[in-house]
Parts: C-alpha cells; structure tokens; sequence
C-alpha cells in the first residue's frame, strides 16, 4: 500500500495501563449469538420461499431447486450459454456430483472401475461429458464472439452472486463477513489464453489464479465471490464484492468485516469506514501502522517497535480513519510471537481467557473451574482484538477446505474451467450448509456453543452425502422422473455405496463419510465405535473391511513424516482405531491406525505365553506382554492356540 507520509495517521500509544478488562470466552458467545440469529432467518427464509413449514422441508431437495431449479438464474445460463436442455444439464451435473463425491478422475470414472460397485449407465455418457466440459473451457460468450461480450465463468460468477443476495444475505440486526482469497492452481503456460483472469505466483511458486470469497462466520454461507482479473488489484476486488452484496450505494452501519493483514491496507480501511462498516482483523508491518516489531527503526520513525521477547503483553495505540475511532493492538505471546491487529469495534486494554484444551496447548493460566460449564479446565489469556479474530477467521477457510477436499482432475485445464469448478462447488457447499440446519434440532437451545452445533452438523450429513444426494435428484430430473431420489440408481444394490479411488489402497474406515443420507432429526448426533462396527459389520464394505482386518497378522510400522521424517507433519500421526489417541502405529497389512505402546481402554491388561516356562509353574519364567491396541484389534496376531478365557497361549 503505497501512502505518502502525509497520509499516515497519527497514533497515540496507550501506556497508562488503566481501564484494562477480562472477559471469559466473549467472542464465542458473541458469534454464537449471532449464529443462532442467522440459521433463524435462514430457516424462515428457506420457508418462506418453499411455502412450506420447517417439518415439511426436505434440506437437499428444496435448497436445491431454489439455486438451481429449471427455472433459476444459474441453470437458464447454462441452458442458453451450453445450448443444452434442462435434461442434459441435469445430467451433466448429476455425473460432476458424483466424480468429486468419490474423488475420481474421468478415466477412473469410466473405464477403470469395472467391478460393479457404480453403475455409470445412469451417468451421461463419457464422449458427452468431456463435451460439456469442453464448452465450459471454449468460453461460447466470450472475446470470440464480441469484445463486449462476458466469458462463461464471468456470467455464472454473476449469477450465482445475484442467487447468494436473494437467499444468504440476512440482514437481521448485525452481520459479520469475513473475507479471504481462495486460490486455486491452474496450468498456465506462456502465451496461454487466460480468459480474464489475472495470473498469480501462489505460495508454492506454481501459477494459479485468486478469487475473493465473502462468508458468513457465523453459518457457513457464502456472501459473494469475485475472481481478480487481469489489471484488477485487491482493492478493487474488494470493493466490488462489497458493491455485489450490499449495493452500489452501500450502507453498512451493522456489519463488522473481518480479514486478515494481505487485505487491510489504509484505502480499503478509509472506503469500509466511511460507508459506516466496522473493521477487524490481523495486520501486517506497514508505515503508517502505529506498532511493529523486529527491527530496530529508523530515526524519526514514530511506530512503537514490540520486543519479541518477553511474558504476554498487549500494546495498544488509538487513532482516527475515516472520523471513526480505530484501535490497534499488539499481542505478545510469551513465546517470541507478536500478533497485529485493528478493529473499530474492540477499544481499550481488554484481555479474553479463552478455554482450552489441557492436552493441546500450552503456557496455559489454571484459574478456578470456569463459570459456564464449558469444556476444559484451563484458561489462556489473548487480546480481545485477536481472540476475536480467532473466531471469526475460519469462514472463507473452512468453504475452501470443503471445496479442496472433494477436488478431482477436470477433463480439461484452462483457467475459466476452474474458475467454474471452484464456483459451482461453492454453490454445492452452500446447499450443505442449508441442509446442515434443517437436519440440526429446532431449537437451537439445545446446543451449548457454535462449536457444539457445528460437530453434530457434520455428523448428520458430511459434504460428500450431500454431493450423492444432490447427484441422485439430478440423475433423476436426467432420467425424465423429476427430482425422485429413488428412482436414481448410484449403485448396485448388491455392492458398496463407497468407492475407493483407483490409483491408491482403498480405505478400510472413513470416519463420517458412510453417512450417506441424512439421519433422522432426533436432535441427538450419531455415535460410532470404529472397531466395533467393523468386528460387527453390517454393510457390504464393512464386511470386506472387516474381513481383512480379521485375516490381517498385523505389520506395525511407525509412520514419520515424508518430508522431515520427523514424528509430527503430513501422514506421520492418525486416530487408533481402538481408543481414539493420536499415533504414529499404522498397520501396513489392514491400513489402521492402531497403537503399539498403548492398553487399550477394556479388556485384559496382560497377555501370558505358558508354552515359554518349559512346563515350570513359575510365573517368572512364563513370557508376560502388555496388552495394546495392536493386539485388540488383530485377532490373527496371537496364535491359534490362544485361550480367550485364560488370555494364555
């Protein structure tokens, strides 16, 4: 951000040390209030456009037909711009849903699985597939066909933001939106047409492209999406996705945004404050911030520099922007780290102890067992300014990772393709969420925080469920029978409703991902013992699942990671499947996580070999061993002359 030193505001360090407040957990409570507003009025909104009561609603069905029913936005743009029918774009999403529910590539969608378990004649054909794709990526509206014409992805973009206004934006009292770029990797080689959109160098130094993506913290639901593109910056970006939700003229008296440092720089700060809107987030080292660490400064520098090192501390500075009063904090951790942040909404000294989990974090503060029952004993102490920020970062993030986690390879690779991709499951997601909150309990009492609500969500329906539910309504619509779930056959009645991926191991245990239809709205979240369900199968992939684990003799590695080799990083620990711990014991036979060094929690603690004493009755010559988890879940590991009765061979 380049500002002239005229431009810079002036700060006022704050080192009385007066008026400085504690709170416990005042974030979590504040966002959970604001949640429970939001899924009310979505819940009334859904009704309202549904015509329907809130037990009448069926999530995935109506949720889908209001974003892209035969006679919505987004499916008329893809009627028109693909030359299709209501049909064959059906059917073209109906095949998508069901490649990224099982993460497989075209190839491996088609001609590599053989064996039953989907029944791809239900699917549209491959040639017709790859065709649509081909559409898509080929851009029928764009610079071909006029220089004032909007390339496909540019038109679903619009769209599917004018669908986002008329169902997520709830303006009931306050709204908080955070704001994130989503980047997305893209093959682009020199000279390679991209389609509008602006060439970025991501973190891994591979070239992609940005897309701006507006979230409700709160629920989950995506605001708005802008795509940069080719001499648009941040700013810019910004400020249209702000125009896209809220209007030309905005007026945002109520609404607090929050982002973190690559987006608040002064001239979005002075455009949000002036329109009336809040500010929060973290910030990076600038000129005309009031505090910094790390280097000593020049002379004549007017920014308090942090000492990294020291016990926790909070720095605060006050200033003007815009005529609104802004704070800015500077949290030390204690441990070396510093963290920046600004906010017009928190002012002050405030200090937040927020409940932690004793396993997991460290340098905690034990303080008397906390006032409202919540989890945990233990207390740490951070600015108000960064726990907030804490709470209410995860939006756009937690979209992205949704989307991320159900990626495949697309038929083709061109910049406006995914972009596309990025979107379409983005409006997916969306219908996740929706259903999310149909599925949970009425009254929303019923759950303690945001957290609460958000774990028995995904236990209810996961984001693949949802992408099979939503294939079968369109293989259905394909199939002339309207959006009949039962009349779409996904797969074989005789065979698994899970499919592994072609090109590694299948997976003996997912953990929610069996889920495929929703459970019934009991209010309560559905409890799972992994070694029980599979030494107790009652579907086809438990049985062969179990199968293996039965036959399996166990081959205990200790797995590390690849790039350190150290015991922590990517693949290095998992969840036993026996008592939950984390470990680094993975069973190369059967592919569970099971700990070698650990009792499991119920049965015998010992296991005894009484052919090892020579026929002697002494206890002391007999071989004793520890029972594990290892032990507890390979039947096949102790020999067949174990006595279960007695626990000796």
């Amino acid at each position: 951000d380049s500002v002239s030193e005229s431009e810079h505001p002036k700060w006022t360090v704050d080192s009385s040390g007066k008026d400085v407040k504690i709170s416990f957990n005042s974030s979590e409570d504040k966002v959970w209030t604001i949640a429970r507003k939001e899924i009310e009025a979505y819940r009334e909104r859904i009704c309202k456009l549904t015509k329907l009561n809130f037990d009448e609603i069926d999530p995935v069905k109506h949720i889908l037909e209001l974003f892209m029913g035969k006679s919505k936005p987004l499916m008329q743009l893809m009627m028109s711009s693909l030359e299709v029918s209501y049909e064959k774009a059906a059917h073209f999403l109906g095949t998508f849903c069901i490649q990224k529910a099982y993460r497989v590539s075209v190839a491996e969608l088609y001609d590599d699985i053989d064996d039953g378990r989907l029944n791809t004649s239900d699917l549209l054909p491959r040639n017709e597939y790859v065709e649509m794709w081909k559409k898509i990526a080929d851009s029928p509206d764009g610079e071909t066909t006029g220089r004032n014409k909007k390339y496909f992805w540019q038109k679903f973009q619009d769209r599917m933001n004018e669908t986002f206004n008329e169902i997520n934006v709830l303006m009931m009292g306050s709204l908080i939106v955070s704001l994130d770029d989503d980047k997305k990797k893209a093959s682009i080689g020199k000279g390679k047409n991209m389609q509008g959109l602006k060439q970025h160098v991501l973190s891994d130094r591979r070239k992609g492209i940005v897309g701006h993506t507006a979230v409700s913290p709160a629920t989950l639901l995506t605001l708005g999406v802008v795509w940069e593109m080719e001499g648009q910056s941040a700013y810019e970006c910004y400020v249209k996705l702000v125009k896209e939700i809220f209007g030309e003229k905005p007026t945002l008296d109520q609404v607090t945004f929050c982002s973190d440092r690559g987006y608040w720089i002064l001239k979005v700060l002075k455009y949000l404050l002036k329109h009336g809107a809040h500010v929060h987030g973290t910030v990076r080292r600038q000129d005309w911030y009031g505090l910094t660490y790390g280097p000593p400064l020049k002379e004549g520098d007017p920014r308090l520099n942090i000492d990294k090192n020291g016990p926790s501390a909070l720095y605060v500075a006050t200033t003007e922007i815009s005529d609104r009063d802004v704070t800015a904090n500077g949290y030390r951790n204690g441990t070396g780290g510093v963290a920046l942040t600004i906010s017009s909404l928190i002012h002050g000294c405030q200090w937040e102890c927020v409940v932690n989990d004793s396993i997991c974090v460290g340098n905690k503060i034990p303080l008397v067992v906390h006032p409202d029952r919540r989890r945990g004993l233990l207390y740490r102490p951070f600015g108000s300014n960064d726990a907030f920020w804490n709470k209410t970062k995860h939006g756009s993030d937690t979209k992205t990772q949704a989307c991320q986690s159900v990626s495949v390879p697309l038929p083709v690779d061109t910049p406006g393709a995914k972009a596309y991709d990025r979107m379409q499951m983005n409006v997916f997601a969306d219908i996740h969420k929706g259903a999310q909150m149909f599925l949970a309990n009425k009254d929303l009492a019923k759950y303690g925080d945001i957290e609460h609500f958000r774990n028995a969500a995904s236990h209810r329906m996961t984001f693949r469920a949802c992408l099979i539910e939503i294939s079968k309504i369109f293989l259905s619509i394909a199939n002339g029978n309207g959006a009949n779930t039962e009349s779409a056959t996904i797969v074989s009645p005789q065979q698994s409703q899970a499919i592994p991926r072609v090109s590694k191991p299948a997976p003996i245990r997912r953990s929610t991902e069996d889920v495929l239809l929703p459970a019934a709205r009991t209010g309560r979240s559905p409890q799972k013992n992994k070694l029980k369900r599979l030494m107790n199968p009652s579907t086809a992939d438990e049985q062969v699942a179990s199968k293996r684990l039965k036959s399996c003799i166990g081959r205990p590695w200790f797995r590390v990671c690849a790039t350190t080799g150290k015991s922590r990083g990517a693949g290095a620990e998992g969840a036993c499947i026996v008592c939950n711990k984390r470990t680094n014991w993975y069973c190369r036979g059967c592919g569970n996580r099971c700990c070698a060094h650990r009792s499991p929690p119920e049965g015998p603690e010992f296991y005894r070999d009484i052919s090892s004493g020579g026929g002697s009755n002494d206890p002391s010559k007999y071989i004793t061993a520890r029972r594990t988890c290892l032990m507890a879940c390979h039947p096949s590991y102790l020999t067949s002359g174990w006595s279960v009765e007695s626990n000796e061979l």
